[in-house]
């Protein structure tokens, strides 16, 4: 009987040594993924990438023999087998962190192509004309303009609908002569339309669109490239007027020229009204306003900018409202203070209320208190002072090590899809290794170009007078002579 037991209990201690042994693999396998993950991505310094591959190692040497030798003794392979059990747990998640960044970083310095859309219009009582497939063998109008994507949109009716095309010198020419009856189909991009209804504000309710063309256009390399752990850059935040897809045109709100110093570990926020006077190199210099050239694409901001401030924007980071509310959200809200109680209405019809002082927001909130400008005597230049503190106050919490630790995640998958930008992979993460070598001790100053209000016809608004900002040469030259000393300035 005795004996018959001991075969028993030899036969359960040969199954449980097996098991360990098959484990002891996959536990070397993971780690071995792991490691050649870390070091595939690249995103910590190599110092930090040395101490883990050494600190790996140790924990195989000491782990793996317990597992593998079968005459290692059972409690030994028990401690073992359950220390395995929760690095290889460990290792997953930072696998899964890691491939998350990968593929977030992929994402936001992706630029395959953008999308313009434009509009085929007819008459509202034009009965024949319903969707696009009903316009073969007719004739549509447009402007024939250096518009990104409209030559392409004209080929499309062309080639793909059929129909035959003409141009008008125009849009006011253009679409007196759609309700004039001089023509029955007219083409239209977003910043056309938002033209038409300045001049016409009822041109909406006396036509109808019959279907949108969407024309994907490549992105232009316009970044001039730094050593990011070495040299100066400045970033130009453009911050789009829509919550939808990044990609999207529409117009730049916020444009915040971002300095960076990484050798004094110092940022000066230099912001620009939305309604500022600017020349569009793309269309022969034409005058506008500087929240229009969003429409027209971020090289079209970046070079106004440049022109305007005189200095080289080396990148750019193209953002919406849902990137602000998202990454308020997934930081655990910002501290902003306010100059004055305010009871804002939002778009969810909700009031929020802030209290003159410190207030703790969350990102619809933050959003909220960025946008507004009606309650302040200086308007825009106020509100310009409100964007500064909430990325401020972004920057200050995103880059604490407790922050980005605890929050990594959520910031990584709160930021999907909600922005671009022309920096490389390679910089990216090269501004990552530099952070974490010495996390915090960013000292951020701001500055706001200011200017006189005036009313004066633009490039998008050819007959229709609209209020513009005039440029202070003075406070340009400044501000540009202190974005200089910034850059300049060594430790």
């Amino acid at each position: 009987m005795d004996q018959g037991n001991d075969q028993k209990m030899q036969k359960k201690v040969s199954f449980f040594k097996k098991f360990t042994r098959f484990w002891g693999a996959v536990f070397t396998l993971v780690s071995a993924l792991f490691l050649s993950t870390l070091f595939y991505l690249d995103i910590l310094p190599l110092n930090y990438t040395i101490y883990a591959f050494l600190g790996i190692a140790f924990l195989w040497l000491m782990i793996f023999p317990a597992l593998f030798i079968i005459k290692i003794k059972k409690p030994r392979k028990i401690i073992a087998l359950f220390f395995s059990f929760v690095l290889m747990l460990g290792y997953g998640i930072g696998i899964s962190y890691l491939s998350g960044t990968a593929n977030f970083l992929s994402g936001i310095t992706s630029f395959a192509s953008q999308t313009r859309e434009f509009y085929v219009i007819a008459e509202k009582n034009d009965s024949e004309y319903n969707k696009l497939a009903d316009i073969a063998g007719a004739k549509a109008f447009g402007v024939d303009d250096e518009q990104d994507g409209k030559k392409e949109a004209f080929k499309e009716i062309k080639g793909r609908y059929h129909a035959s095309v003409g141009y008008y010198e125009d849009i006011p020419s253009l679409g007196d002569g759609l309700l004039n009856g001089d023509c029955r189909l007219i083409l239209l991009s977003e910043m056309d339309k938002g033209t038409m209804l300045q001049i016409s504000p009822d041109f909406e309710s006396k036509t109808k669109v019959i279907g949108k063309i969407r024309i994907k256009i490549k992105e232009k390399s316009i970044a001039k490239r730094k050593n990011l752990k070495t040299d100066s850059y400045n970033i130009l935040i453009s911050g789009i007027d829509h919550d939808k897809n990044i990609d999207e045109e529409g117009r730049s709100d916020v444009n915040m020229l971002v300095t960076v110093n990484p050798r004094t570990k110092n940022v000066l926020l230099t912001s620009i009204p939305r309604d500022y006077r600017v020349r569009l190199k793309k269309f022969g210099n034409a005058e506008d306003k500087l929240t229009h050239t969003g429409l027209y694409g971020a090289d079209c901001t970046v070079h106004a900018v440049e022109d305007l401030l005189g200095v080289d924007v080396n990148y750019y980071v193209k953002v919406n409202y849902a990137t602000v509310r998202e990454m308020v959200d997934a930081i655990g809200g910002i501290d902003v203070y306010s100059d004055m109680p305010l009871s804002l209405k939002a778009e969810n019809q909700q009031y929020y209320t802030y209290v003159q002082g410190n207030n703790h927001l969350n990102g619809d909130q933050a959003l909220r208190f960025a946008r507004e400008r009606d309650s302040y005597e200086s308007g825009d230049i106020h509100r310009n002072m409100n964007q500064q503190a909430v990325m401020k106050a972004i920057i200050e919490k995103g880059t604490s090590s407790t922050t980005i630790l605890s929050q990594y995640g959520d910031i990584l998958s709160g930021l999907q899809g909600y922005i671009r930008t022309n920096l490389s992979e390679r910089e990216i993460k090269t501004i990552i290794k530099n952070e974490l070598k010495n996390i915090g001790g960013w000292k951020i100053t701001s500055q706001n170009i200011t200017g006189e209000g005036n009313s004066d016809v633009v490039y998008s608004s050819p007959q229709t007078y609209v209020y513009i900002m005039e440029h202070d040469d003075e406070v340009i030259e400044k501000s540009r002579q202190r974005i200089l000393r910034v850059q300049k300035a060594s430790k």
